[in-house]
């Protein structure tokens, strides 16, 4: 019953982390689209997540500003259509729909099996809580507008990291982690364990140098008692 409480809650511990990712990136999201864009004026609608012949896709929204934050961060307005940085931005809605719902399936499936049976892994955990929440922040997203809100651009002069948003962080951090626990994994599978001393062999008590000399070379195994030395004439 403990066990059984002890799961329930490290559940529930890391559903909730995994919910506040979720909150943080769509609330930033919304701060995004209202600050950093504008919608289209009627006569300028757009079909979203649509390439013209060219491959472009407008955005339904318009960018309207820039916030720099540091020398290598900028604040812009984006909208993407695929995955992760770009992924399967240009394939077809029929394709890209049933990869990322079941992609956030599977998250959620997996950080449920953790959060009831893992133990002694608290990374595993960790990392599921930053891949679901992430998921379901940008599967939000396309369920709700059809494409991802995106807003954080890195740069270095004029070479530009794909824009990213807070949900692709923590499915990039998630990821890492996942990494780092298996490598980790290994090494304390090879780590030698001490056998358990029997009942037996505690009782009997430790076994002398000479003894064991004595039993190696009768070739019993058996510890024997050294005979005495005959007296001196």
């Amino acid at each position: 019953m403990i066990q059984q409480l002890g799961s329930v809650r490290r559940l529930v511990l890391l559903m909730a982390v995994a919910a506040l990712v979720a909150a943080i990136d769509l609330a930033t999201k919304a701060w995004a689209a209202s600050s950093l864009s504008s919608a289209r004026p009627p006569t300028q609608l757009v079909d979203v997540c649509v390439p013209d012949g060219s491959g472009f896709t407008r955005t339904e929204r318009m960018p309207t500003r820039r916030i720099e934050v540091l020398p290598v961060l900028r604040l812009k307005y984006a909208e993407n259509c695929g995955g992760p940085f770009g992924f399967l931005r240009t394939a077809d809605a029929r394709v890209r729909y049933p990869v990322f719902v079941g992609a956030t399936a599977l998250a959620i499936v997996a950080l449920v099996i953790v959060g009831i049976g893992a133990r002694g892994r608290p990374l595993v955990g960790v990392a599921l809580s930053l891949l679901t929440g992430g998921a379901i922040g940008n599967l939000t997203d396309r369920l709700r507008l059809g494409y991802v809100v995106d807003f954080l651009d890195l740069h270095v002069g004029a070479r530009s990291w794909p824009t990213f948003n807070v949900a692709d962080i923590g499915v990039t951090v998630g990821l890492a982690l996942v990494v780092i626990d298996s490598l980790r994994a290994p090494k304390e599978l090879d780590a030698p364990a001490a056998a358990p001393a029997s009942a037996s062999d505690a009782a009997a008590g430790p076994t002398s140098a000479a003894d064991t000399v004595s039993a190696v070379a009768d070739g019993s195994g058996t510890a024997r008692e050294k005979p005495l030395d005959p007296p001196s004439a």
